[in-house]
């Protein structure tokens, strides 16, 4: 998940499977980026009670007018998240066109004391794959479809912390995207997380470090993005949708990226660790 961009590889599983870039007019059915005041993920067990405009101070690197220094809010986002002893990244997207559908699922865990990693990963029709960091080395399980056909292997793969924390999913939402006016969310522990919303591909600098090198800003004809900043600048939530067009064929994404887990987590060494020794 760290290491490769999510966007990229739903297209690619797309032309793998015999598709066109483009598809048809049918809809995944994704967490609307517009609605991230729903979601329960800036902290477990809250729910937020009430909305308001934001006040100053905003998070590190925000403003009125949206990410002000976007060197500044990512670097708070990566450090905010490495200063938390242990956390989790959730990672879920949908690409869809009239041929096929492809979706990921990852989770991913990071315990900074013990420098251990633990990233599942799921492909729809294509099987999980999980690795596991310790020491130096990454331990890896295929579990393709079918029965009796799980692998393992081991290789080098250094425990580098920042890699696990979702900058390279939300970086791109930071650096290229102009939002409006935030939001503050207040939840009922008395905590406070600004909301960002934005809608529309004029609203975006550049679009291929977010949909993928190549897209052209003149087929993208729907974009709704929304994020969720902490008083530290953690995004803690972040979620996109787009299509794309080219002549009658239609491409639909949807992504969203979960930050949470905090000093709470546990990576364990898995039972089958000595199958990939």
């Amino acid at each position: 998940m760290q290491r490769q961009l999510p966007v990229i590889l739903l297209i690619a599983l797309l032309v793998l499977s015999g598709c066109s870039f483009l598809g048809g007019p049918a809809s995944p059915t994704p967490t609307d980026a517009g609605s991230v005041t729903s979601s329960p993920t800036p902290g477990a067990g809250s729910t937020p009670t009430t909305t308001t405009r934001t006040p100053a101070p905003y998070p590190p690197g925000y403003g009125e007018s949206g990410v002000v220094d976007a060197d500044r809010a990512v670097q708070a986002h990566t450090q905010g998240v490495l200063d938390r002893e242990s956390f989790i990244v959730e990672f879920n997207g949908t690409a869809l066109t009239n041929e096929s559908l492809a979706s990921i699922s990852a989770l991913q865990t990071a315990n900074l004391s013990t420098e251990r990693a633990y990233v599942i990963t799921h492909v729809e029709g294509r099987g999980t794959t999980t690795q596991f960091y310790e020491n130096g080395t990454v331990y890896v399980r295929t579990d393709p479809p079918g029965e009796n056909n799980t692998r393992y292997r081991s290789q080098q793969g250094a425990f580098e912390p920042r890699s696990f924390t979702g900058v390279d999913q939300v970086e791109p939402l930071i650096r290229n995207v102009e939002y409006g006016p935030p939001e503050r969310v207040r939840r009922s522990d008395g905590g406070a997380f600004f909301r960002y919303r934005a809608s529309g591909v004029e609203n975006v600098s550049d679009i291929e470090p977010i949909l993928g090198q190549g897209v052209d800003p003149a087929n993208v004809t729907e974009f709704e993005v929304g994020i969720v900043v902490g008083p530290d600048g953690i995004v803690h939530r972040s979620a996109y949708r787009a299509t794309i067009r080219r002549g009658d064929d239609t491409l639909k994404l949807a992504i969203e990226v979960n930050v949470l887990g905090f000093e709470s987590t546990a990576v364990d060494r898995p039972d089958w660790l000595d199958e990939a020794s």
